[in-house]
């Protein structure tokens, strides 16, 4: 039987209660005890929307890590793109760690906001953040990188509150840059950055509020490259 996505799981639920409550109430019997049964469990099928076994057949094709692992819960892209590459510029979701690693000479990292192009956020900075049709929060970044190695990389980006320093949202990817890399600088846009599933029911928790954006671009020889700038988010979202 395949695993069911949660929209079904909830589907089935009081289908599945009421009909065992029936059953143990001795209300039905014998071949309509099968036959109840029968309808009710037919709804372990494959699911029409997704790939038999999927744990959510919303989840695009690339919100999957390369061991097969599903990526945590999180809302589908604004577009079908969010940015030339993908949603998550090309990457694979990974582990939720940023590598340990060390500056390198003639490196930089540029941090922004943008679905067609970088609009770079300073310290300071105040910024919007979009809610998607699933009600997820997110930013859309955009960054450029320089002077590191781009054929293998980890990117991260984590939000948590400049007060106390709660995670908000972390996500990490992997993979190469290449196709992203012109003249020496790989830049990416429309990179969505979510805020963790518990906030998009309560966007009032984050809107308003200061956070410390942190991502990091680091190469497989552990050249890092990091940007913390801490903004407020506007009270409303687009």
């Amino acid at each position: 039987m395949a695993r069911r996505s949660r929209n079904e799981i909830r589907r089935f639920a009081p289908r599945a209660a009421l009909a065992f409550l029936l059953l143990a109430l001795g209300g039905i019997r014998g071949w309509a005890q099968i036959a109840l049964l029968t309808a009710v469990l037919a709804g372990c099928g494959d699911d029409p929307n997704g790939a038999p076994g999927d744990v959510d057949g919303s989840l695009p094709a690339d919100a999957r890590v390369r061991d097969g692992a599903p990526a945590p819960d999180r809302d589908l892209p604004l577009t079908p793109d969010a940015g030339p590459y993908g949603p998550y510029c090309g990457l694979d979701f990974a582990m939720r760690a940023i590598p340990s690693g060390h500056a390198c000479t003639g490196s930089s990292l540029e941090l922004g906001l943008g679905e067609e192009t970088l609009m770079p956020i300073s310290q300071g900075d105040t910024v919007t953040m979009v809610m998607g049709p699933q009600g997820g929060l997110m930013l859309l970044l955009a960054w450029r990188a320089r002077g590191i190695d781009m054929s293998a990389v980890t990117l991260c980006a984590r939000q948590s509150f400049a007060g106390g320093g709660a995670e908000v949202g972390f996500d990490c990817w992997s993979g190469s840059l290449a196709a992203l890399t012109r003249a020496g600088a790989a830049e990416c846009v429309g990179l969505i950055a979510q805020t963790s599933p518990m906030y998009w029911g309560m966007p009032q928790q984050v809107l308003d509020h200061d956070i410390t954006l942190d991502l990091s671009v680091t190469d497989k020889n552990g050249c890092q490259l990091r940007a913390t700038p801490t903004v407020h988010v506007a009270p409303t979202v687009r």
